[in-house]
């Protein structure tokens, strides 16, 4: 039988990685922006990517190979992230 190592990758979207260079009022200005534009209304945490990671080196998991999990709010799923008028 042959072996096989699976090799994971989650994708955390742009407003944690940026969020995390940010303190104060300019936290919650740039939170509240991208929560504009996400359906869930809010920006991703820490804990939503530990969540994702935690379930991709479970058993649950086993079966998942060549993916990439996006942990983004469903930001990028939306029709018109292209377009100049996003937030309406």
């Amino acid at each position: 039988m042959q072996e096989f190592t699976r090799r994971t990758l989650v994708q955390g979207g742009t407003a944690l990685a940026a969020a995390g260079a940010l303190t104060g009022p300019a936290l919650f200005d740039f939170a509240k922006a991208w929560a504009q534009i996400t359906p869930l209304r809010r920006i991703g945490t820490a804990e939503d990517i530990a969540a994702a990671v935690e379930f991709l080196l479970s058993e649950k998991a086993s079966f998942i190979s060549g993916q990439t999990l996006w942990v983004d709010g469903a930001v990028f799923t939306q029709p018109r992230w292209a377009t100049s008028d996003a937030t309406e």
